[in-house]
């Protein structure tokens, strides 16, 4: 029998988190700092004002996905301007627009985290968390979809491609007396080390999933304190049906806003020269611009890849000393 998400309990919450429907009018709104010692604060407790903000929109479903962020607020799903970025998947045909307007495209990425290693598939993965932390209600590196459960208690198995670190999850659900899911205990296990979070669910608006949450916090935990890194409002969430976007059209997206194209196959980059044709950006260096059959998409260069591995390391770094300091 088909789960019914529209009832707010624990048994239809696991079951979306194991296996979700295709998701449609996803918007949602992040908050986040990368101080996990003072943390964004709340609850009469003082943050750091080293905070970031981004806005969401998008859809997901297993063959297909896409994703725009901005600083902003996001009203157009299927248009672009500059300061917003986009990522989709259309059944293997992988895309980034980036926030300056590059765009960047490539086919056939990797089956799972651990072969991700391409430029572009490594800037795909690092904007892809944002989508799969929000459909995993705060569990982060875990893909959708990917929760086993036994009772109230969930596992999964999953890969960190920034750090090169496989990591074992499990968590607990946190109920309150009626039964409605007040959060997730959840511990993230690694060779280095195991770090402890609490997300904390909030039911302030009413989603089309009702089962869902409205606002996730996530905090991690140091034996007695907890330090809020992340919070997000989810304004709408629903299953995707036949009036919601599920093609991805990025291409249209790409040439109504007439952006610069990138191709990445076989190693190199490629883009077209004054006669259409594909033609290498370093000649010689290897690839084959006859083979390449891909659709339109962007990139995130070197640089964004490089400092968002850099802010990653710097939080692992900033959550060892604070173990280390609670000791």
């Amino acid at each position: 029998m088909a789960a019914d998400f529209s009832k707010p309990n624990s048994t239809e919450l696991k079951a979306f988190l194991s296996s979700p429907p295709p998701v449609g009018q996803l918007s949602f709104t992040k908050t986040w700092t990368s101080d996990a010692n003072l943390g964004l604060g709340g609850d009469g407790v003082p943050g750091t004002t080293n905070v970031a903000h981004a806005t969401f929109m998008g859809f997901w479903k297993p063959d297909a996905l896409m994703l725009k962020r901005s600083t902003n607020a996001v009203t157009d799903l299927f248009g672009w301007s500059h300061g917003e970025d986009i990522i989709a998947n259309d059944h293997g045909a992988y895309w980034l627009i980036e926030s300056s307007g590059l765009a960047t495209s490539w086919a056939s990425g990797p089956n799972s985290n651990e072969g991700i290693g391409t430029p572009p598939e490594r800037a795909f993965h690092i904007r892809l968390k944002e989508l799969t932390e929000v459909l995993n209600l705060g569990v982060m590196h875990a893909g959708i979809g990917t929760l086993k459960w036994n009772g109230n208690a969930f596992t999964s198995d999953a890969f960190i491609p920034e750090a090169r670190l496989p990591v074992a999850i499990s968590g607990t659900l946190a109920l309150r007396s009626d039964s409605v899911v007040e959060g997730m205990n959840i511990q993230y296990k690694t060779r280095l080390n195991v770090y402890n979070y609490f997300v904390r669910f909030g039911y302030t608006t009413n989603l089309s999933l009702a089962c869902l949450p409205s606002e996730l916090a996530s905090f991690f935990v140091s034996g007695e304190k907890r330090v809020k890194l992340a919070e997000w409002a989810i304004h709408s969430v629903a299953p995707l049906t036949g009036t919601a976007p599920s093609k991805v059209n990025v291409q249209t997206i790409v040439r109504a806003a007439k952006l610069p194209i990138q191709y990445y196959t076989n190693g190199n980059w490629y883009v077209e020269n004054a006669v259409g044709h594909l033609t290498p950006l370093r000649p010689g260096t290897g690839g084959n611009a006859g083979t390449l059959n891909v659709s339109d998409s962007r990139l995130y260069l070197g640089a964004v890849t490089a400092l968002s591995l850099f802010a990653f390391v710097s939080i692992m770094r900033q959550k060892n000393k604070t173990i280390k300091e609670s000791k």
